[in-house]
């Protein structure tokens, strides 16, 4: 069965048909009982997963970025990542996606109290404000 996905007109597909429609019930699977779809050999649930991400090209001979600090909160990133910010630095938020929660710095890095230039925005940001996004 082929899928029918028209761009700017998503009323147009039946929903045995709608592209739309099949990615609106696969996430909804994967919500309601990720095991269940790991089990049944779908990967899925792993295209917007950044340490899966990172990991398969590791494992796959690539060389991705050194990760030299990991968070689990937004707040803990200059008491436990302090060291690290101060030089050039690409922070990213593992629950994001296209591009979002991606902030870069040059030389000076990120601090807190103080603006630096967020390179692929090209605007002012503390510490604080990333912390914030």
């Amino acid at each position: 069965t082929g899928f029918c996905w028209p761009a700017r007109s998503p009323a147009y597909c039946s929903d045995e048909t709608s592209f739309d429609q099949l990615i609106k019930t696969r996430t909804q699977e994967v919500t309601s009982n990720e095991a269940a779809v790991a089990a049944a050999g779908h990967w899925f649930q792993y295209l917007e997963d950044k340490a899966a991400g990172y990991l398969l090209s590791a494992n796959t001979g690539h060389f991705p970025p050194e990760i030299y600090c990991c968070v689990t909160a937004a707040g803990d990133l200059e008491s436990m990542c302090g060291a690290v910010l101060n030089g050039p630095i690409v922070i990213k938020a593992v629950d994001s996606h296209s591009n979002m929660g991606v902030f870069a710095f040059s030389t000076g890095g990120v601090v807190s109290g103080a603006n630096s230039t967020e390179i692929i925005t090209q605007e002012q940001m503390s510490l604080e404000d990333v912390v914030m996004a």
